[in-house]
């Protein structure tokens, strides 16, 4: 029952939490399925209002199920402690946790684990996902995740300094890494000593990993290991790429 249970919370939790009020009618209706009494533990990140959607959910699907308590247990911050947290939960055999919100990047870590959610979701809901995340969340054959929320890279720029100094937006690395050392020089110039051009995620730890994954494929389109297990990073290609970001560190980064 209790695995029942936690496939159900992960459905209703996509349905109440991620999506706009306005489209939420077009949502399936929750079936409790049991009338049973019933606890679910679901974890969830606590990174900007992480917490708030969660409990946003588990209180829509309770009022929806009052025999079902969901109960929301915040995670830290740092993915690396995450990770690690889940792990050991996974390694002592721990039945706390029902539910897991994890990283794009781990489910064939965690998959071991995890229940195949594919016999419990239909072809036409699947649909509704991007494709790419679904094949990402499929292990051996199993679905071992379905998104909860999607992130996407973004470049912010300031339109005043662009057109301050005649600066197009950047299309290319080559054309930012030259568009930052123009105003950064500009706003030194004018005083302001500890301008930098161009901020990143540049320290040691995930969020530099991401970096280097578009320098990457926005330099050859390759991966670091193709699906037959070949190493496809090493090329000129993405050796300079990176080697273009390496140079910003001290000139138009800090």
């Amino acid at each position: 029952m209790k695995k029942l249970m936690m496939l159900l919370l992960v459905f209703a939790l996509l349905g109440v939490s991620v999506v706009p009020a306005y489209m939420q009618e077009d949502m399936p209706e929750i079936d409790c399925i049991t009338d049973e009494e019933a606890v679910v533990v679901l974890s969830t990140g606590s990174v900007g209002i992480e917490v708030e959607l969660a409990e946003r959910a588990a209180a829509e699907f309770m009022a929806a199920c009052p025999n079902i308590t969901v109960e929301v247990r915040p995670l830290p911050e740092s993915a690396t402690d995450i990770l690690g947290f889940f792990l050991q939960q996974f390694e002592a055999q721990s039945s706390e946790i029902d539910v897991f919100q994890f990283d794009v990047i781990w489910p064939a870590i965690l998959a071991p684990h995890l229940i195949d959610l594919r016999p419990y979701i239909s072809d036409e809901r699947l649909a509704e996902y991007f494709p790419k995340i679904v094949e990402n969340n499929t292990v051996d054959g199993a679905l071992v995740g379905i998104p909860y929320f999607n992130d996407a890279p973004m470049l912010y720029y300031r339109t005043d300094l662009l057109e301050k100094y005649g600066v197009e937006v950047p299309t290319t690395w080559e054309e930012l890494t030259e568009a930052a050392q123009i105003i950064q020089d500009g706003e030194r110039a004018e005083g302001n000593s500890e301008f930098w051009g161009f901020v990143w995620q540049g320290n040691a730890y995930e969020g530099l990993t991401c970096d280097a994954l578009e320098w990457i494929y926005t330099a050859s389109g390759s991966t670091i290991i193709d699906a037959d297990g070949n190493v496809t990073v090493n090329n000129e290609a993405n050796a300079a790429a990176l080697e273009l970001a390496a140079s910003w560190v001290g000139t138009i980064s800090p």
